[in-house]
């Protein structure tokens, strides 16, 4: 019988093949004008239209599975338009699934009438279109749930992904911002203190024999501490390169007790207005730890000097260094107001350091975030135990050396 020109458009038709995760193999047959988007090596998710793409995820995992789809309608882009499609499929075997596609319920019958009077092959087997059939000729059933659940969710997942890609491009909006603040913070630093330290220099040079031993000598902790301050500005306020652990470490065999003693000095001043009992308990016997007493002496310095600043007048504030094995655990502990678990987590997660003199204190920079990097790099652990009210404790466990190195005397660290 000869079909109307409507009618023959009607009944046009793809066949294809694809693999388990919907992958085109092969175009067995296009009467519809597919051939721009039935394209072999591509996905049938991708070139259905972005409307049916969650669905035709939902029928390609549906066929993965062994469920044969009777009828589905998925739009495709055909001709700079969308239309609806009636699919059928099944899996044929494993990797292998069939897809017939129509305009129309009639179309995808007489199509499959066709393919089985020609002969039979593995990719278009006649059980296959057989089943096809049966089920296009009965009363059309309701779409089984499942497959409108699977529908959403991955609809629901393509929105996830979406709004994914949005924040982790706000993210790293985020951390360019904050990289630039922290490069435009260390260049305003530098050149006072750069200054600081060339007019400590030149009155020590000045003054030799002048000044008296405590001038000398206080102006000698302004250089060495301004130097310090320096140094720390040039590489340990780079976030980036702590948090990606880029972290560079100018390792010596050093005594750590003189480390913590050059930070107390640093701060005696500071507890001493605060009105803060600053202690310490040291070891004269212990091995030495090859590390970066720089660095070492930055964690030190930030961690005394918090402690300080944040215990009330009259406190204490101690600071004990033992050999346990073949580690040095090193451990501040404060009288201060102490952290529920909830804000130690954050601030264990995010750098922050308190400015001092600010009321309320303001985070400006690296904190015990940064912290525990330095630590972690050097091979230690860095633990913090805190409670409202009580005080904090703060514990730094370095491995030690196992031999006897030739010691190296560190550098006084910089004053808070």
């Amino acid at each position: 019988m000869k079909l109307s020109l409507v009618q023959e458009a009607q009944a046009a038709s793809a066949v294809l093949i694809c693999d388990g995760a919907g992958q085109i193999k092969r175009v067995l047959r296009d009467t519809i004008g597919l051939e721009e988007i039935l394209i072999e090596g591509r996905l049938l998710q991708d070139v259905i239209g972005v409307g049916s793409a969650a669905k035709a995820r939902a029928f390609i995992e549906a066929l993965r599975l062994g469920e044969p789809i009777e009828e589905w309608q998925l739009e495709m882009p055909i001709f700079a338009r969308r239309v609806s499609l009636s699919f059928v499929g099944c899996a044929v075997r494993f990797n292998h699934l069939l897809l017939v596609a129509s305009h129309s319920r009639s179309g995808l019958i007489r199509t499959c009438e066709e393919l089985l009077e020609c002969d039979g092959s593995s990719e278009c087997p006649e059980s296959a279109l057989n089943q096809f059939l049966a089920a296009l000729r009965s009363e059309p059933l309701p779409r089984p749930k499942p497959f409108d659940n699977n529908a959403k969710l991955y609809g629901e997942l393509d929105t996830m992904q979406r709004e994914l890609s949005v924040r982790s491009a706000e993210l790293s909006r985020a951390a360019d911002q904050r990289n630039r603040l922290y490069a435009a913070v260390a260049h305003d630093l530098r050149s006072p203190l750069a200054a600081v330290n060339g007019y400590a220099s030149l009155m020590l040079e000045d003054g030799d024999g002048a000044m008296r031993p405590e001038a000398c000598e206080s102006l000698s902790r302004i250089k060495a501490s301004s130097e310090f301050a320096i140094d720390l500005i040039d590489s340990l306020l780079d976030p980036s390169a702590i948090e990606s652990g880029r972290l560079e470490l100018k390792k010596r065999a050093v005594c750590l007790s003189e480390v913590v003693s050059g930070t107390l000095a640093t701060n005696e001043l500071f507890a001493r207005q605060r009105n803060v009992h600053l202690s310490a308990t040291l070891p004269g016997d212990l091995h030495p730890a090859r590390v970066d007493p720089g660095r070492i002496a930055q964690v030190l310095n930030h961690l005394v000097a918090n402690a300080i600043k944040f215990s009330p007048s009259g406190a204490s504030v101690s600071v004990s260094l033992e050999q346990s094995g073949a580690n040095a655990t090193l451990r501040i502990v404060d009288q201060g107001p102490g952290m529920t678990r909830a804000r130690l987590s954050r601030i264990l997660t995010s750098p922050q350091i308190q400015r001092v003199g600010a009321q309320p204190p303001k985070p400006i920079g690296i904190g015990l975030a940064i912290c525990r990097k330095v630590v972690a790099a050097h091979g230690g652990r860095f633990e913090v135990d805190s409670e409202p009210g009580v005080g904090s404790t703060f514990t730094i466990v370095l491995p030690l050396s196992q031999h006897h190195p030739r010691l190296e005397h560190p550098t006084t660290p910089a004053a808070h």
